[in-house]
């Protein structure tokens, strides 16, 4: 349903669908006018005008002021042409950055002529009051089809030589810095493009790309963005439900956060450039006015979320010509996007085999002097997203055979960057820069704790030990990664599984495994037996070192001589075997197994316990508050104890019914046939 509301528009309108224009003549109206706004507009292309409505206002007639959407592709502006008709009032104003222009067709010296007004979409505009008579008026939409970027009908070289002084200036001032020239006329991210600037803002952009040139620039037009985030100013007027009484009249008060950044870039073929966002400061950018002196482009209120206010964003948005020294475009890219920085690195770094480009080198020498910075946090939890910019930086590097850059990387980061590395890219790493960068790794590794770099070099062993060259070295990784503890995952009270997490880690098991052959040393070949077997436990034998013998990476380690992994293939069987061959007979009585929990120290723990080992006892009552009964359910889910529980509301307080059944006994039954199935899949091997 279309709701029209004649306080913001009263007028007839017929769509243009539903509009013939039979007269030859016509057409070569609007060729003429369409040639003469190419001029007017500042337009160097092709345009074509689409009909859209025809528009009759009576007495009364009006249109508030507003600015026209975009109604169709590479859609710039509006052509209202008048047709003649008397009428009074009904002026037409145009509003743009301060200046204003109004239009009256209702002049009787052009009572028998055709008028016509065209303007920008971004223009507002709007229609006053027609006071007597009839004004009827033909909308089209200005669409630029193609042709260079527009232009006034002045020399851009004249206005281009005119600013070589200010932007040499500008230069030394800033610097390394990134500038932005704010433009006039409003985009949005579907029209912004080099092809469709509109009016002066053409010229001005042009004159300005062909001086930034001269002077050593390097150009991009992009969209600024300026966000803020604050308190509604009057929060009264905004309801419990979460509905304000008209989001347009709302304000800001305080500010709490403001960011101001760059996006959507076009280079100056007019071609989108995958720079990402840049993040900069106020005094980056160059304008007539304040960013935000005028209206807001996009304004959102939220309601009240728990115990905090109403808040309000404000976004406005206005396109610019983005500058900065072409002999810092490598380091303005590393700086403001790094993970863009890092990608486009990867594409310079070729297939390796050849000198490196200095293309790249000059890309990855400012890359790599955002580090240690771009480290924050020296440990093996780096955050993935910091850690993959790495990463990727560190393949590139591989790719291109950078020898010298490597080296440069690796003495400026800690070890722990290096914690990023799968066995993948070690191996590349290893091929690139050969024997000498991992033993200069191996050996800053060890000369702080071990521990603290077990990932790295379990992953350092994976790449070195099928190279015979390597063997030495990986040998040498192997005996310090034997004197470790086996991996045990550190488990949060309250956050425990239902079944214990197995000692142990798979992954270091395969690794030192496939790598036992290495090992010749009799105290190193004790301490990996003895780091292979963890606690002998069934837990782990079936969990973990079971499946990894399994692993058909294994196949070819294990006829090396000297492996350790029929040792160990043996020790996993006797395992098996000993609990396959015992027997699982159900539970005799009632009595259930019980947790060892310091929480037995409750009362109401207590009597649950006591319950679970009466082996004469079915079903038990904790007649209780909500609560109490809240407290026991969620300890018997959280143990998976062998109990039903149910409420009984035939009394107050209601009474929590909880009743034996046989849940672990057929756990433990699937558990049986998993270690029946591997000790026979172990036994054919």
């Amino acid at each position: 349903e279309t709701v029209h509301d004649d306080a913001v528009r009263r007028c007839w309108q017929i769509d243009a669908g539903a509009i013939e224009f039979r007269a030859p003549q016509w057409e070569q109206y609007l060729q003429e006018i369409a040639r003469r706004l190419r001029a007017d507009l500042g337009i160097e292309g092709e345009i074509s005008l689409h009909p859209y409505k025809l528009l009759l206002y009576g007495k009364g007639g009006h249109f508030r002021a507003h600015r026209d959407t975009e109604k169709l592709g590479a859609m710039i502006g509006s052509l209202i042409i008048a047709l003649p008709s008397a009428h009074q009032g009904g002026c037409l104003h145009i509003r743009h950055e301060g200046r204003e222009v109004e239009i009256d067709f209702s002049d009787e010296a052009h009572l028998y002529d055709f008028q016509d007004a065209a303007f920008f979409a971004d223009c507002e505009h709007e229609v006053q009051p027609v006071r007597a008579g009839w004004r009827c008026c033909l909308a089209y939409n200005i669409r630029l089809d193609q042709g260079d970027p527009g232009r006034l009908n002045l020399s851009g070289t004249a206005q281009s030589a005119a600013l070589l002084p200010t932007l040499a200036a500008l230069k030394k001032k800033r610097g390394d810095e990134v500038t932005a020239v704010l433009l006039e006329h409003q985009y949005t991210e579907a029209n912004l493009s080099w092809h469709t600037l509109k009016g002066h803002d053409s010229a001005k952009a042009r004159a300005l790309a062909a001086a930034a040139r001269e002077c050593g620039f390097t150009i991009h037009l992009g969209l600024v963005t300026f966000h803020q985030t604050g308190q509604l100013e009057d929060e009264y007027g905004y309801d419990r439900s979460n509905r304000y009484a008209d989001d347009s009249e709302a304000t800001m008060g305080e500010v709490y956060e403001e960011s101001l950044s760059i996006a959507h870039w076009r280079d100056v073929r007019d071609q989108p450039v995958p720079l990402g966002g840049f993040a900069i400061m106020k005094e980056a950018l160059l304008a007539r006015q304040q960013i935000d002196a005028a209206e807001p482009d996009e304004k959102e209120v939220e309601g009240y979320t728990g115990n905090a206010g109403c808040t309000m964003d404000l976004w406005y948005r206005r396109a610019a010509v983005v500058l900065w020294p072409a002999e810092d475009d490598e380091r303005i890219r590393a700086r403001h996007n790094l993970e863009e920085a890092c990608r486009r690195l990867t594409g310079l770094a070729g297939s390796g085999g050849r000198e490196v480009s200095a293309p790249f080198r000059r890309l990855a020498q400012a890359i790599i002097e955002r580090y240690p910075d771009a480290l924050p946090h020296y440990h093996s939890d780096l955050s993935r997203g910091i850690g993959d910019r790495f990463a990727v930086l560190l393949g590139a590097l591989a790719t291109a055979g950078a020898d010298d850059l490597f080296e440069i990387l690796a003495e400026r980061v800690p070890v722990a960057a290096f914690h990023l590395c799968d066995q993948t890219l070690w191996k590349k790493v290893y091929r690139a820069f050969g024997l000498g960068a991992c033993e200069r790794l191996i050996e800053r590794a060890g000369a702080e704790d071990i521990g603290e770099h077990r990932k790295m070099l379990f992953d350092l062993l994976d790449a070195l030990r099928t190279k015979p060259e390597a063997a030495s070295l990986a040998r040498g990784v192997a005996g310090k990664l034997v004197a470790l503890e086996p991996a045990r995952k550190v488990e949060c009270r309250w956050d425990a599984p239902f079944e214990p997490a197995p000692p142990g880690d798979a992954e270091e098991t395969r690794i030192l495994l496939a790598a036992s052959h290495l090992i010749e040393e009799r105290a190193d070949r004790a301490a990996a037996l003895e780091f292979l077997q963890v606690d002998g436990s069934l837990l782990y034998v079936r969990e973990i070192l079971g499946p990894v013998l399994l692993d058909r990476s294994l196949k070819t380690p294990a006829r090396q001589p000297h492996s350790l992994i029929p040792e160990l293939h043996a020790f996993a069987r006797k395992i098996l075997d000993l609990e396959v061959a015992r027997p699982l007979d159900p539970y005799p009585d009632w009595a259930r197994p019980f947790p060892d929990t310091d929480d037995i120290r409750h009362p109401l723990i207590r009597e649950l316990a006591e319950f679970m080992a009466d082996p004469s006892s079915h079903s038990h009552r904790f007649k209780r508050a909500q609560g109490d009964r809240s407290q026991i359910e969620s300890f018997i889910r959280n143990h998976r104890l062998d109990l039903d529980c149910t409420t009984e509301e035939t009394s107050r307080p209601y009474s929590l019914v909880c009743t034996k059944n046989d849940a672990s006994h057929h756990r433990r039954q699937a558990l049986r046939a998993r270690e029946v199935e591997l000790a026979g899949q172990l036994a054919k091997r």
